[in-house]
């Protein structure tokens, strides 16, 4: 039961440090609200550049592209292969 008694007393040890740190970066940062938060502010959200993928969805289609080893034109000869693979096992098992 001790041990439940300084592991609470630790934590409540960390939380105050960590609020403790949290005030000490507001005051560093002239802020009244705390740097740590999101803004709340919608605009601020939708200012950010939306995620665009094309360059690499252009990049995959291209020929002789590869990721990893693996050339992007050769998911069907992969999956074959599985399907045999798969196949044998099953023959061998028999």
């Amino acid at each position: 039961m001790g041990s439940t008694a300084n592991a609470l007393a630790n934590a409540k040890k960390a939380l105050e440090k960590a609020n403790n740190f949290t005030g000490s970066a507001t005051k560093q940062a002239g802020n009244v609200s705390n740097p740590f938060t999101p803004p709340k502010d919608e605009g601020a959200r939708s200012a950010a550049a939306p995620t665009d993928y094309s360059h690499a969805r252009s990049a995959r289609a291209s020929a002789g592209h590869e990721f990893m080893g693996v050339r992007s034109d050769e998911a069907p000869e992969l999956n074959s292969a599985l399907e045999q693979r798969a196949t044998a096992e099953k023959a061998l098992q028999q």
